[in-house]
């Protein structure tokens, strides 16, 4: 619930203060990284206090692929290292 509205709160402060729209665009990114973060951290939580390892391994092992996959692509699509940092 918290992240929720943390992410509601940085999209609505991000879209009201006066910067360029790239900034805004990181922040927003922020947001969303932030709310997905939460979300993987409390269900990793879970899987490990009931003792599922295995599956908390397969979750590990995807968000690490999937993150790689995502800064490769950033690399590909010619945004660099600042885009591979967002």
């Amino acid at each position: 619930m918290l992240s929720i509205l943390s992410v509601i709160a940085i999209l609505v402060i991000s879209f009201l203060i006066d910067k360029p729209f790239p900034v805004k665009i990181f922040l927003s990114f922020l947001a969303v990284t932030m709310f997905i973060d939460c979300l993987t951290s409390s269900f990793s939580s879970a899987l490990l206090g009931f003792e599922r390892f295995k599956l908390y391994t397969i979750l590990a092992m995807g968000t690490q692929l999937l993150g790689t996959s995502l800064g490769l692509l950033v690399l590909y699509i010619g945004w660099g290292l600042i885009g591979v940092g967002i």
